[in-house]
C-alpha cells in the first residue's frame, strides 16, 4: 500500500505527509512510531495520522476501496488506530 520511498522517508525522517488514493485527494499524516505522534500531528495540525504499523496490518493485498475508505472515515471523525483482530473467544 505504501511505496518504498514513502516507508523510507517516514523511517528516516519520523513521519510524512502523503495522499493515499483512498483518500480522495485528502492528505494524511504517516508516522513512525506512537512516541512521534504528539511531535508530529503538532507540526501538521488537523491531519489524519496512521502509523506505519497500521499499514502493516491492513492486508497489503486490500484493494477494497470502499473499506479503505471507510476506515479512513473513522479514523477522521473518531480517531483511533487500526490493530489486529482478536481471535475468537477473546
Amino acid at each position: 500500500m505504501l511505496t518504498a520511498s514513502v516507508r523510507d522517508t517516514v523511517i528516516r525522517t519520523g513521519w510524512a505527509t502523503v495522499v493515499l488514493p483512498w483518500t480522495q485527494g485528502e492528505r494524511v499524516l504517516i508516522v513512525a512510531t506512537p512516541a512521534m505522534v504528539e511531535t508530529a500531528k503538532k507540526q501538521n495540525p488537523g491531519l489524519v495520522d496512521y502509523l506505519l504499523e497500521e499499514f502493516d496490518i491492513i492486508d497489503p493485498q486490500e484493494m477494497d476501496f470502499t473499506a479503505l475508505r471507510n476506515i479512513h472515515l473513522v479514523k477522521k471523525h473518531v480517531g483511533g488506530r487500526v490493530c489486529k483482530r482478536l481471535p475468537p473467544g477473546v
